[in-house]
């Protein structure tokens, strides 16, 4: 695992758009798992000014969405599907559907964490071993989307990737920034590799990079 410390969101979604374009020079046709949430934006518009600026064509992306909520309609400003079209997909020369899960190992997933260590939507309890399926989300999940969601309640259920999809990818970026992910990050990259703190799982990984600004990376010591 390499771990890399930046000074800042804009450095990470440098870095990050860096590995991006590298893996889309390497082959004509490549699986790439996009996350959702905060965290990505920053690489996103990265991504998209690459595209419009210097001509990166993301022609040979096969774009696969890592989770959505269930009961959500696809055509749903508040679903994922509408947020990776909104920061990305619809800015760039894609060729391919996203869909959630793909047919075969991904050759890059790029994923952030969660309060609670989830990725994608891998809640506690996850095993190494799982795979794309339904799973219930915890109640400090569904605080997260509450806002979006309000006055109605926040989904109950996420369609995802499981840890297994993930350690099959050839290649893991992860991304973390900000104070309040330096614990959960200190956990999973230090800590016991267990279903507790499913983004744990990623230590089993030998392809793994992880991106953090100075504030995510404070609890890791000599790891950072």
């Amino acid at each position: 695992m390499k771990v890399v410390t930046l000074p800042d969101a804009a450095a990470i979604a440098t870095a990050a758009a860096d590995v991006v374009c590298a893996c889309l020079a390497s082959h004509p046709r490549v699986a790439i798992g996009l996350p959702t949430g905060r965290t990505p934006v920053a690489l996103y518009a990265e991504l998209v000014r690459r595209h419009r600026d210097e001509g990166v064509s993301f022609r040979g992306m096969i774009p696969v969405q890592l989770d959505e909520l269930v009961g959500v309609p696809l055509d749903d400003a508040r679903s994922f599907r509408a947020f990776l079209r909104r920061e990305l997909l619809d800015h760039v020369d894609v060729a391919e559907a996203c869909e959630v899960g793909f047919d075969g190992a991904l050759d890059l997933a790029i994923l952030g964490i969660g309060l609670n260590g989830h990725i994608a939507f891998n809640e506690p309890g996850s095993e190494a071993t799982s795979r794309i399926r339904v799973v219930a989300l915890e109640a400090s999940t569904r605080d997260e989307l509450r806002a979006a969601f309000a006055p109605a309640e926040a989904p109950r259920e996420a369609l995802t990737v499981g840890i297994a999809d993930l350690l099959d990818s050839r290649r893991v970026v992860l991304l973390a920034t900000g104070a309040h992910k330096a614990s959960i990050v200190a956990r999973a990259l230090g800590g016991a590799v267990e279903a507790s703190c499913p983004a744990s799982f990623l230590q089993l990984h030998l392809g793994v990079t992880v991106l953090l600004d100075a504030s995510a990376a404070s609890g890791l010591g000599s790891l950072a």
